[in-house]
């Protein structure tokens, strides 16, 4: 039975109310369906508080400003940013996810790498989530940031130290910022593109962007609680036994590229002599040219 149906608007998410004013018929080939209509509906409002949280919807900058920033190739994380987060200025308490998770996020170290995951769909500069020592102060930010952003379920508290890892299953209330989750999507991906179009800018032409390596596993399993701490700190050493074992290997590579150069260089030298050698004892002496010489 053919309908004539009107669709809703793509911002209401296809649902369109019903009429305040009869009649509203549907045509058909044969039967006419007719609503029941409430004359008392009210469309429902939008709400206040929705509105004016997304429009808090900011992200920290990644374009350098600063002479330090320059230098690190990324906007370093200020004073300020570190206090409003709640990001201790000792790296060695989230220095690998295992530490991270357990001293400022509270979550387990594999929901950690499911944010960082995600996060990396998008682009960064080199360096900025993690280096060669672990997870960065900045990394910290944007984790957190997509976390108050993001999850379904949050802590009642802005201060997280208070709280103990999984502590969320037991005092866990209904993120409001959830709705928003689409909004903080964008930003993201607006702030990459910038961040992408500058870097361009910055780069000799030719010169390869430089790739980063992670060293590091996300553990699909929380330890059993009498375990926790000692499982925790063997986890951390096994992440750091992986990126000393990658910061070896790059050591290598860096070394063996330089000997190879000189090899290159040394070998191309000698090689030039003994060119220019022969090059001038043929100008004077055609008649040693070999047939060799000839064929090339």
């Amino acid at each position: 039975m053919g309908l004539s149906v009107t669709r809703g608007n793509p911002e209401t998410n296809g649902l369109v109310p019903p009429p305040t004013e009869p009649p509203y018929s549907v045509q058909a080939e044969v039967v006419e369906d007719v609503y029941a209509v409430n004359t008392e509906f009210e469309e429902p409002q939008p709400s206040t508080q929705a509105e004016s949280e997304e429009t808090k919807v900011e992200l920290r900058h990644l374009i350098p400003d600063t002479e330090e920033d320059f230098k690190a190739g990324f906007r370093k994380l200020r004073e300020h940013e570190h206090q409003a987060l709640g990001i201790p200025k000792n790296r060695d308490l989230y220095r690998t996810r295992e530490d991270a998770s357990k001293n400022v996020f509270k979550i387990s170290a594999a929901r950690v790498g499911e944010h960082i995951k995600e996060l990396m769909t998008f682009k960064f500069p080199p360096g900025y989530l993690w280096d060669s020592y672990g997870l960065t102060p900045e990394g910290v930010a944007e984790i957190k940031t997509k976390i108050l952003n993001t999850a379904r379920t949050t802590y009642p508290s802005d201060d997280w130290s208070k709280y103990k890892r999984g502590d969320i299953k037991k005092v866990g209330i209904a993120n409001h910022r959830y709705p928003l989750r689409v909004r903080y999507w964008e930003e993201v991906a607006k702030r990459s593109q910038e961040y992408q179009c500058w870097f361009e800018t910055q780069i000799p032409e030719g010169q390869p962007e430089p790739e980063v390596c992670e060293a590091e596993w996300i553990f699909d399993s929380e330890p059993a609680e009498e375990r926790d701490e000692r499982h925790s700190k063997l986890r951390s050493q096994i992440e750091l036994v992986g990126q000393a074992t990658y910061q070896q290997f790059d050591k290598y590579f860096d070394s063996l590229k330089d000997k190879l150069l000189k090899l290159a260089e040394d070998k191309g030298i000698e090689t030039r002599i003994a060119v220019d050698e022969r090059y001038g004892e043929v100008a004077l002496n055609p008649e040693l040219t070999t047939e060799d010489d000839e064929d090339l």
